[in-house]
């Protein structure tokens, strides 16, 4: 593939030209096999910028691109050569040409947040350095491919600018490379929604990217059973470090327990939505993730919403989690919930029932995880996110950390 991007003012307009050996089909985020339905994307940034360093472009181009690219990628300015053998090693693309006289790029001061206004995001924003900058990555149409989204990103798009109005430091990328996949909706890549982190990385002096990732994502199967993590260093993470972007993961040893308690406690906790459906004003309450983060809500703080109290018995988000076998996607957090609410008489009440919660098999959720700051924070920025932690949570005990790597569901 050959790429290219013409850039007027804040509008970057990429170019794909395929080769005839790369494929119009491969494996995008999560190995899904997505096709190629246009080859031509935008990417809009907040303000016109001096163009970055190359490594940061090429980056950039690979992550939206790399399903249709099959061993040559091409660039319309040359990258560093350590970059290029990086690429070569991880993804397996020959990227050219190489400039022998280009230096590495060198990482900035400020971490920058990947901000999407979710719970287990602004987490990590209340858990950062105040006044880093908070990159929203906002999904847009393609010009040329049919809309067939029925996310309420203007909702999101209000939460992130009322954050801005609250003190965070906001940025709204706007990005129409998702529609270029087919099935929608799905990414061509995870590290894709950094692709504005990545081309405002000079201008914001970044000098690491923070993604909201949580324990039972990184430690746990979705919640089902302990798995330990990643090896350190897998997967795409040496290719952002390389060009001076180190990924952070601030509540990769909290449980999403723990982030909601920290969010519901902040400024934050009424313009945090981690739905995408719904209204322009309100989340759709009914999906299954509504149905997850409003139990934890109501868990915390003590009483049931009363569109929990009346689930309708095709509500579809209650229908997947009620007829889901074991175990259920993040089990442990409907547990947790279930555990600490009185839910006799109500549709909860059946999955009470099935799962047999007990609090005390659950307690190790409110308390976060140490030895995740070694792995998921750079030196420089760990201590300032673990005394924020440590302001707003106990940490887990031996015991707590026994509960954790002991739990499987369903129960031996």
């Amino acid at each position: 593939m050959r790429c290219s991007w013409d850039v007027d003012g804040r509008t970057w307009r990429l170019a794909m030209e395929l080769h005839p050996e790369d494929p119009v089909t491969g494996p995008g985020q999560g190995t899904m096999q997505v096709s190629l339905l246009a080859r031509d994307a935008r990417v809009q940034l907040p303000l016109a910028i001096d163009e970055p360093h190359p490594d940061l472009v090429a980056l950039a181009t690979l992550v939206i691109v790399r399903p249709w690219v099959l061993r040559r990628l091409v660039m319309d300015r040359g990258i560093t050569g350590d970059f290029a053998d990086l690429v070569e090693r991880i993804m397996g693309i020959e990227v050219t040409p190489i400039d022998d006289s280009l230096q590495p790029r060198e990482p900035g001061d400020t971490p920058v947040l990947g901000y999407s206004a979710g719970f287990d995001s602004a987490a990590s924003s209340l858990l950062l350095p105040d006044g880093i900058p908070h990159i929203h990555h906002l999904r847009y149409p393609h010009p040329r491919v049919p809309d067939r989204s029925s996310w309420r990103v203007d909702g999101i798009r209000h939460l992130v600018d009322q954050a801005g109005l609250r003190g965070r430091q906001t940025q709204v990328v706007v990005a129409d490379f998702e529609h270029l996949c087919h099935p929608y909706p799905t990414l061509p890549s995870w590290f894709a929604v950094a692709v504005g982190c990545l081309l405002l990385a000079d201008h914001n002096d970044a000098g690491a990217i923070a993604l909201g990732g949580t324990f039972e994502t990184f430690y746990m199967d979705m919640a089902r059973s302990w798995t330990g993590g990643p090896p350190v260093g897998a997967g795409i993470d040496p290719l952002p470090a390389a060009v001076g972007l180190p990924i952070q993961r601030p509540v990769m040893g909290i449980t999403e327990v723990g982030t909601m308690r920290i969010v519901l406690e902040s400024d934050l906790a009424d313009i945090s939505r981690s739905c995408v459906l719904g209204t322009f004003d309100k989340a759709c309450g009914v999906c299954s993730k509504c149905i997850r983060k409003d139990l934890l809500a109501a868990a915390i703080r003590g009483h049931l919403p009363a569109h929990l109290e009346n689930l309708s018995d095709d509500a579809p988000g209650w229908v997947a989690i009620r007829d889901a076998k074991q175990p259920i996607y993040m089990q442990a957090q409907l547990e947790y919930s279930l555990a600490r609410l009185d839910v006799r008489g109500l549709p909860l009440e059946d999955l009470f029932n099935r799962l047999s919660p007990e609090a005390a098999e659950t307690d190790w959720m409110e308390r976060a995880y140490h030895p995740a700051l070694e792995r998921g924070m750079s030196q420089r920025f760990a201590s300032g996110v673990e005394s924020r932690i440590q302001a707003e949570l106990d940490w887990m005990s031996q015991d707590d950390i026994a509960a954790a790597k002991s739990w499987v569901r369903p129960r031996p």
